[in-house]
């Protein structure tokens, strides 16, 4: 703590609406990192604290994949210039795109086993051990078959990843969208999180815990682009929340 405020509290987690003055001017509603949803904050565009930027770099980008959204135009220019800046060009982005429209059909046959782990697993930088490639093999056979299936791994054998890479690989290959539905103790909340974070970077994740007042902002901000609608357009990628709630 440096006077009373731990350094996390101070670092963006994550933009979860904003609110639009004139043509450029734009308010952000900030969820801050290790603080809970009532305690989200607005702040200016031109907020001064790092990782904004790339707070609201993502957080078009995202309603832009999942919602359609056209990008404001000064958001289009940052996102080129830090395409740029990572080293990819217009054909990379063209590549990119065609893609992204041929994920409409499904790439693999779920019944044909991993044999070493998928790339874009290779990409966040882990490595998963073979038991557990076995087990997310097993889970996507049974998902193919509509099975459902329980693993039963003694503690500390990375089931929750299991789990996850399963999922993720679900929507990787195409065979499905999303969203996921995840109900854990809340003990185990933060390692799905941590995991989460780090094994499926593409997750929008949202962890549906806290007060009421939390909750509520979870409900208005989280479930939905339409503002008070949580029947509106699909936000997350991912729902965990607690068994109690």
């Amino acid at each position: 703590y440096n006077l009373g405020i731990k350094p996390e509290w101070m670092q963006v987690q994550r933009i979860i609406n904003h609110v639009q003055y004139g043509k450029t001017q734009f308010d952000y509603l900030v969820k801050w990192r290790e603080l809970v949803y009532e305690q989200a904050t607005w702040e200016r565009d031109d907020f001064d604290i790092m990782g904004y930027d790339d707070a609201i770099i993502k957080y078009w980008t995202h309603r832009q994949r999942m919602n359609g959204d056209v990008l404001p135009k000064h958001i289009a220019k940052k996102l080129a210039a830090k395409k740029v800046e990572e080293g990819k060009d217009k054909d990379d982005e063209e590549e990119e795109d065609c893609k992204k429209k041929k994920k409409k059909e499904p790439k693999t046959d779920l019944r044909k086993k991993y044999e070493t782990q998928p790339d874009f697993i290779t990409e966040t930088g882990g490595k998963l051990h073979d038991y557990q490639l076995e087990g997310i093999n097993w889970l996507r056979h049974c998902w193919s078959q509509g099975t459902d299936a329980i693993l039963a791994d003694e503690m500390g054998l990375g089931k929750t990843i299991q789990s996850m890479v399963f999922l993720y690989s679900l929507v990787k290959e195409g065979h499905t969208r999303g969203p996921f539905l995840v109900a854990a103790p809340l003990s185990t909340l933060i390692n799905w999180e941590r995991e989460a974070e780090f094994w499926c970077p593409d997750f929008y994740v949202v962890t549906y815990v806290g007060d009421k007042d939390s909750r509520t902002v979870i409900r208005e901000h989280e479930f939905s682009f339409i503002e008070g609608a949580v029947r509106g357009g699909p936000k997350p990628s991912r729902l965990k929340t607690d068994q109690g709630i």
